[in-house]
């Protein structure tokens, strides 16, 4: 059974955004504060990310990196700020990186993270494609996230799409 998740943003870095602007994170990063991610658990998060296309058809993160990291301001924050389409993210923390586990999405969309403690997460993909135009691809899709709980010892199921 696919869990309830609310939408957020994307973490810099993962998701490239478009637009020629600078966004500056005013939120702090506090180790305290996710201190708890780095724990080893037995909780497992997986999940599928697609789109659809105007046509029907159905695109996913096939190849594309997926992140997770705990949710907390500073996470937060970045992450909004990709998803508004942000070029550069300035006043990042480089000790954030130790709290950032990657996978990458299979040929269907699925991805699974293991041995999670139990917490509140950000989930970050990306699902892209090219649509011809005379002689240029116009990319399209684009960054799919979203905020999961874990329970203990339990696998939570995802989706991700817009």
């Amino acid at each position: 059974m696919f869990r309830k998740v609310v939408l957020v943003a994307s973490l810099a870095g993962l998701l490239g955004g478009c637009a020629q602007r600078a966004y500056t994170v005013r939120a702090p990063f506090n180790p305290d504060s996710v201190s708890w991610a780095l724990k080893t658990g037995s909780d497992i998060l997986s999940g599928q990310a697609f789109m659809r296309t105007v046509g029907g058809d159905v695109k996913t993160c096939a190849g594309s990196p997926v992140a997770l990291v705990p949710y907390d301001s500073y996470f937060s924050a970045v992450a909004q700020a990709n998803v508004e389409g942000y070029s550069s993210i300035t006043n990042t923390d480089p000790r954030a990186n130790a709290y950032v586990r990657k996978t990458k999405c299979d040929v269907q969309g699925g991805f699974s993270f293991s041995n999670l403690p139990t917490g509140q997460w950000i989930v970050v993909t990306k699902v892209v494609w090219g649509v011809p135009n005379g002689y240029f691809v116009v990319p399209q899709g684009g960054p799919l996230s979203l905020v999961a709980d874990t329970s203990p010892s339990s696998d939570t199921k995802v989706l991700l799409t817009k």
